[in-house]
């Protein structure tokens, strides 16, 4: 057959070719087997590879979805290097209702892990070239997933402990549920080594339970070249959405709320207190992102300081967010506090948390309508990045006008009023 016949051929199969994220010499394998199966005179190993893969027929909506192929032609092709053999594998593709069972030839240095991600976004390299290259992804995609959410349990966690203490405080003088519990927190307040004890605590245990983890299923940081498809799945069922992985930056909100509800007067006196802990404040975040997007996984070995960086670098991150804010209040936040002074952002902070709830369903609800696989460019990702977070603005703002503004109001005590005579 001529090559151009060749190149109409090979199209059922482009889809699954256009992968990065798997092993150097699958990758190295398939390039081959595409460049003999397109070349002007194609070698007869990768026309049995290629005419052993199931070709999709009619009458799919019968049920007819399965094309498994050719196991035998598949196995007994060989490169003539000796480098690899056809192997056969089968391979379930879902679009809509309909699943699809196509049975492939692939080169047999690739594993599981590799056929599953030579199915996966159309133009992956493209997309991961410019996230290893361009700075400006650093941040989105160099491994600290979503920063963002650890920023909001410290804020959390920050006004949690001081609305607990003012609520104590306010409290009447009768023996209730709160006055025996701020009895109980005072002896703990009075006590400040115990208090130091028990966060010093906790602080090594989820830390230990993490990096622990982390070792046990070799948790990708999340480098584009690392992300194994076993591995990131474990990463959020087992790590990302584990409360006893991820309350170390509530935990600092809740220990800064208690050392700032304490000093009665200032704590920093002078510009050089201020400047060195700003210092620390902003190389700990630039370590965060740096390590992250240097540290590679093996699918061999983990190495230790990717446990050590997943138990800690989200903690880290939060304690110089903390920093920034205790600055701020201290009267040594510069322009930052008088950036965060806006008064935009008092309405943002209103449906802040309607949006953290409900953007999560919003991205998985058009992710999961999307029946083409996703074009990468600079320009639909930033419109779609747009579009999610419009979306998520929209609907926090009716959740908070329609539900948690109502029922706040409801919380309140009623006001006492007159009888008006008619």
């Amino acid at each position: 057959m001529e090559a151009p016949l060749f190149k109409l051929l090979l199209l059922p199969l482009l889809p699954y070719t256009s992968a990065g994220n798997f092993s150097q010499g699958c990758w190295e394998d398939v390039a081959t087997f595409l460049s003999d199966l397109n070349a002007a005179k194609p070698k007869a190993y990768a026309v049995r590879m290629y005419d052993s893969v199931g070709k999709f027929g009619s009458n799919i909506f019968s049920g007819n979805t399965d094309r498994l192929g050719s196991y035998s032609e598949c196995v007994s092709a060989e490169a003539p290097s000796g480098r690899f053999r056809g192997q056969y594998c089968k391979l379930q593709v879902q679009q809509d209702s309909i699943d699809y069972d196509c049975g492939m030839c692939v080169p047999s240095s690739c594993s599981e892990e590799d056929v599953t991600e030579l199915a996966i976004l159309d133009n992956v390299l493209e997309w991961e070239d410019k996230v290893l290259k361009n700075p400006i992804y650093i941040y989105s995609q160099s491994g600290p997933f979503y920063l963002g959410v650890d920023t909001f349990f410290l804020i959390s966690g920050l006004l949690s402990s001081r609305s607990l203490l003012n609520m104590l405080r306010r409290s009447e003088k009768e023996i209730t549920f709160c006055i025996t519990l701020k009895y109980l927190c005072n002896r703990l307040l009075r006590s400040k080594y115990a208090l130091m004890t028990i966060g010093t605590f906790l602080f090594l245990a989820t830390f230990t339970v993490t990096a622990l983890l982390s070792s046990f299923y070799k948790l990708p940081v999340a480098n584009p070249r690392d992300m194994r498809k076993t591995s990131t799945i474990m990463y959020f069922l087992e790590y990302y959405s584990k409360p006893y992985c991820r309350y170390g930056p509530f935990l600092v909100g809740i220990l800064l709320g208690l050392f700032t509800y304490q000093q009665p007067g200032p704590v920093l006196r002078t510009r050089t207190q201020a400047s060195l802990g700003w210092l620390c404040a902003m190389f700990s975040m630039f370590m965060v992102i740096a390590l992250a997007y240097t540290l590679k996984a093996s699918l061999d070995a983990y190495s230790p300081s990717m446990a050590l960086y997943q138990a800690v670098h989200r903690t880290v991150w939060a304690a110089a967010v903390g920093w920034i804010v205790f600055a701020c209040e201290e009267g040594f936040g510069g322009f930052i506090n008088w950036f965060l002074s806006w008064s935009i952002w008092a309405v943002i902070a209103k449906i802040s948390y309607a949006c953290y709830l409900v953007h999560p369903m919003l991205i998985m609800l058009y992710n999961g309508l999307q029946e083409t696989l996703t074009h990468y460019s600079d320009v639909n990702m930033f419109y779609l990045f747009l579009a999610h977070c419009l979306m998520t603005f929209l609907v926090g703002l009716a959740l908070t006008v329609m539900v948690e503004m109502p029922l706040q109001g409801l919380k309140q005590p009623r006001l006492n009023r007159q009888a008006v005579p008619l």
